[in-house]
This record gives structure tokens, C-alpha cells and sequence, in this order.
């Protein structure tokens, strides 16, 4: 995708996704700045993600973690997890086929950094979450490869301090080169809600 047409598209879901760059030697659009990406996911793959409606899978899938209604300590900082078994097609082989595992890179490594995520194509299954609350719902995204999610510091804290019952969304969908596979997706997932305090 050519440099105007990418950052054109990432532009026209301002309102939906956060974080997405351009280029590393491009500003990042306003309002998109604080996506945390993880696992290998990029801005492109993100702006295709929005780029087609969400669809039912053919089997539910959520947070394993934490259950719904829980009330998690302000510390230690917890990690978020869920599955997803639902069968769609894999993009090499044209067939059916269960979701294949992100590679194994440890989250330390990985950390969860804003904006300017060019590199290497992704492939692969990735997930958006979304955490909301009443006043917000743009309060923590993520974009990932990975089935569990520890926040950062900042993430948490952002969390911790909205002082209200927090709803988090997710979403599946399956890449080939950072574009969404046929019947690759994106699919909605459930949602669960949990509240934060001693």
C-alpha cells in the first residue's frame, strides 16, 4: 500500500482505532496515538481491521480472564486472557483449519509500544480489545498476535483510575500480509465487565 493511501485509510476510522502511524518519518494522525501493539501487529494490519464489517463466528469466543463481575486488586497488575477455537479459513492453504499460535516472544520483550509500528508484513491471527468505561470508550486498546495481555504501567494506571466498572470487547481476524484473509474475519467476540479495587 502506497504512503497516501495507507495514511488515508487509517485516517477514516480516526473514530474506531487509536495508535496507527503512517511511517515512522510521519506524525502520527491525531487521535490515533496510543494503540499498544504486540506480537508483530502493525498499522496496516490495524487499518485493514476496520476496514470491513465485524461478523459472527460460528463459535463464541472471550476472556477466560478475568471472569465476569470479578473485582481485581489494584496490584499486582494483572493479565488479561482469552481463547478463540473457532475454525475459519487458513490464508496459505485455502483450507479450514484451527488458528494458528502466535510465536512465542516474551511479552518483556515485546513491551507494548505506541504508534510508528512499521516493519515485516503480518500474518497470522490477530485480536483488538477494547476497554471502556461509561465516560470513555477509547480508555485502553490493543492490538495483538498474543491470546493474554498484561498492561503497562501507564495502561493500568489509566484503568485503575476511572474508578468504574470497565467493559472490555474483542475481536478477531485472520491476516495474509496485513490484509484480512478470505473468511478470515473480523469476527465479534463476547464482552466482560469487572470492576478494580482493593
Amino acid at each position: 500500500m502506497r504512503k497516501t493511501g495507507l495514511c488515508l485509510g487509517v485516517a477514516a476510522f480516526a473514530g474506531v482505532f487509536q495508535g496507527a502511524a503512517c511511517h515512522q518519518d510521519d506524525p502520527p494522525v491525531p487521535g490515533l496515538e496510543d494503540v499498544v501493539y504486540e506480537g508483530g501487529t502493525n498499522d496496516e494490519a490495524l487499518a485493514a481491521f476496520g476496514s470491513l464489517p465485524p461478523k459472527s463466528p460460528s463459535k463464541p469466543f472471550g476472556f477466560t480472564l478475568p471472569t465476569a463481575g470479578a473485582r481485581l486488586p489494584p496490584t499486582p497488575i494483572p493479565t488479561f486472557a482469552w481463547g478463540d477455537a473457532t475454525p475459519i479459513l487458513d490464508a496459505g492453504t485455502g483450507l479450514f483449519a484451527p488458528p494458528r499460535s502466535p510465536p512465542d516472544v516474551p511479552i518483556h520483550w515485546l513491551g507494548g509500544r505506541a504508534a510508528f509500528a512499521h516493519g515485516a508484513a503480518f500474518n497470522g491471527r490477530a485480536y483488538l480489545l477494547r476497554f471502556a468505561v461509561p465516560a470513555s470508550d477509547k480508555l485502553v486498546r490493543v492490538f495483538t498476535a498474543r491470546t493474554t495481555y498484561t498492561p503497562g504501567a501507564d495502561a493500568w494506571k489509566k484503568l485503575v483510575d476511572a474508578k468504574a466498572t470497565i467493559t472490555i470487547t474483542i475481536q478477531s481476524a485472520l491476516f495474509d500480509n496485513n490484509a484480512i484473509a478470505q473468511q478470515g474475519g473480523p469476527f465479534d467476540g463476547t464482552s466482560v465487565a469487572f470492576t478494580i479495587g482493593p
